[in-house]
């Protein structure tokens, strides 16, 4: 066993922050905080209020007490919906308007009490713009649930939502989502999290299930997300581009349900589907549903969502035929329509192959996905808060076909490609005193991407007249093809407010197991090699003119299993100098260890 450091990295930043007044978020991966000033009437500083934050939907109740300034901050807020109240001795009252949380940010609640009892028609707040919280040093974006709700999302993925930020850059894939670079840096520089967790495939450096897939969770489980390019809070680390921050939902006191249905078929298009240019195909065809079910399992203390996304996709693929070179065909040739015969009857003849000329008709490539969600919430207390989900993803896309680089070898060149992923996460929410905060979060991940051609003999090229070659058989990346990436992950920080001082000490683990086959398919693009025919006649008498095949030195498929563990420590404060000014000062360490040789 060897251990090799790829990338430690000491980081060190101080960074000064002039303007209003407050403490930037801790344990914001997946809550956010309420802060504010609590005033008289005549402008004096209430202290030792007891500020109580109480979210509409779920009854989860957090509390906090001003400060000598009259300030507060309520943390460990699941992102919703909160109405603030204050208490305290000699002043009446006062209960503000719901405020929404989000992910990540503060929302700002000021209060002016009244030391005598009048009848309150209640308070109104406007503003032009959501208040700058400027103790936030970092540059995110936020895409909220109604963002999420309301837009059109065309492959029912919501990375495609992460598009609507100026700060990305899409890097378009096989489907709708894609990759995505951001800040002007490579796609795999950006890191997913969901829940506080990992959400990366590390080995190809994407996110998991990667850009094939049209989506790997339910759009109906997700609530809502941030997009960070910068950002100085220790806890976030090991990317070089930006953070895609996201989080699912959960369940409310009231009973919800959503269901959504979509069709369409060549009918329903303009145009026929037409891939090989005046030659047309139908029977295109894409189905899309979803539904999710959410309520309460005890009032105010324990909540279930369950959510099911699905599609059904039907695409037609033309490759070369016969009958293109047949008196009605696209390019008539009597010659090549005659010799393609020849061709298919050596192949049944002299070969084995049984029906040849059916694969060299059109067929269909399918892109199947579906997607299974289920949480739970359960507030133990006021003090403590668990989250448990599970997410279940299965993608088949069987004769996955390229017509740029397929359309000589038919049906018999096609591959299928299967991801199957589970993440599992858990979440303890913890207020362990009046100034003492604690979050742990564990997950455990699996990822199996399986990906085998139809026929894995060696490719047999043959040249015809006029320059036309017909092909048969043969891989590219798909002999026997197989990546398996499975992750266990520890999160714990905590915090501590001393005074103008919040600290701040954490810590991640993350161990990772690759299984990875993979033949190379060399210079020739064949993964299972190539014979070679100058003509249908030593095509006939089994004459190649060259043999071309990738070996491995032993013999075999090159095979890697390999064990990499990363872990990071961290150490910030965030000090309140005055008012006015805030420091925060970080310090991060980050491994990353193979515990096995990879090659």
């Amino acid at each position: 066993m060897r251990l090799q450091r790829l990338f430690p990295l000491l980081a060190c930043v101080l960074t000064i922050l002039v303007g209003a007044p407050g403490v930037a978020a801790q344990n914001s991966t997946t809550t956010g905080q309420i802060r504010g000033q609590v005033l008289g009437e005549s402008g004096e500083v209430v202290q030792s209020a007891v500020i109580t934050a109480r979210n509409v939907d779920t009854g989860l109740e957090r509390t906090g007490l001003t400060d000598q300034n009259g300030r507060y901050v309520i943390r460990l807020l699941p992102p919703g919906m909160y109405v603030v109240r204050s208490d305290v001795i000699g002043f009446e009252q006062r209960e503000s308007p719901p405020v929404r949380v989000t992910i990540g940010r503060a929302a700002q609640v000021n209060l002016t009490l009244s030391t005598q009892a009048v009848e309150l028609e209640g308070i109104t707040v406007s503003a032009d713009r959501p208040p700058i919280d400027v103790s936030d040093g970092g540059v995110t974006q936020y895409v909220g649930e109604l963002e999420i709700e309301d837009l059109p999302a065309l492959g029912r993925d919501f990375t495609d939502f992460i598009n609507l930020s100026g700060l990305v850059a899409p890097d378009p894939g096989e489907t709708t989502g894609g990759q995505f670079s951001i800040a002007g840096m490579r796609a795999s520089q950006t890191s997913i999290q969901i829940d506080g967790v990992d959400a990366n495939n590390s080995f190809f450096g994407e996110n998991r299930g990667g850009s094939r897939i049209p989506f790997v969770f339910s759009l109906e489980s997700i609530k809502e997300f941030q997009i960070i390019t910068n950002g100085f809070d220790v806890e976030h680390g090991r990317f070089g581009g930006g953070i895609i921050n996201v989080i699912t939902r959960g369940g409310t006191n009231e009973f919800e349900g959503s269901l959504y249905g979509n069709f369409r078929n060549d009918a329903l298009t303009s145009s026929p589907c037409s891939p090989g240019g005046t030659e047309v195909t139908t029977d295109y065809e894409v189905q899309q549903f979803s539904g999710s079910l959410s309520g309460p399992i005890i009032q105010d203390k324990a909540f279930f969502l369950v959510s099911l996304d699905g599609q059904r996709r039907r695409e037609p693929q033309l490759p070369l035929t016969r009958e293109r070179f047949g008196p009605d065909g696209q390019r008539p040739d009597p010659v090549l329509f005659d010799e393609m015969g020849e061709y298919f009857d050596v192949l049944s003849d002299q070969y084995g192959i049984t029906s040849p000329a059916t694969g060299y008709q059109p067929f269909e490539t399918t892109n199947d996905a579906i997607t299974l969600f289920g949480r739970v919430d359960w507030n133990f207390n006021q003090d403590h808060r668990l989250s448990v989900r599970h997410n279940y993803s299965n993608f088949s896309n069987d004769n996955e076909w390229n017509g740029n680089f397929d359309f000589d070898y038919g049906l018999s060149r096609a591959e299928e490609f299967t991801d199957v992923s589970n993440s599992f996460v858990a979440e303890l929410q913890s207020v362990l005193g009046d100034n003492t905060f604690n979050v742990f979060r564990f997950q455990f991940s699996d990822e199996e991407r399986p990906r085998q051609g139809k026929d894995l003999r060696p490719a047999l090229t043959v040249n015809l007249s006029n320059g036309q070659q017909a092909r048969y058989g043969g891989t590219f990346a798909s002999y026997n093809n197989r990546l398996d990436e499975r992750k266990f992950q520890f999160v714990n920080n905590f915090t501590q407010v001393m005074g103008n001082h919040t600290l701040k000490a954490g810590g991640n683990f993350l161990f990772t197991n690759f299984f990875n086959r993979f033949q190379n398919f060399g210079s020739q693009f064949q993964g299972a090699g190539e014979y070679r025919f100058a003509n249908l006649e030593d095509f006939r008498n089994f004459r190649p003119s060259s043999y071309f095949r990738p070996i491995q030195e032993g013999g075999g498929i090159p095979t890697s299993e390999f064990d990499v563990f990363e872990w990071s420590l961290y150490l910030q404060d965030e000090w309140q100098v005055s008012p006015k000014l805030t420091a925060t000062l970080g310090l991060r360490y980050d491994q990353q260890s193979f515990r096995d040789s990879p090659t």
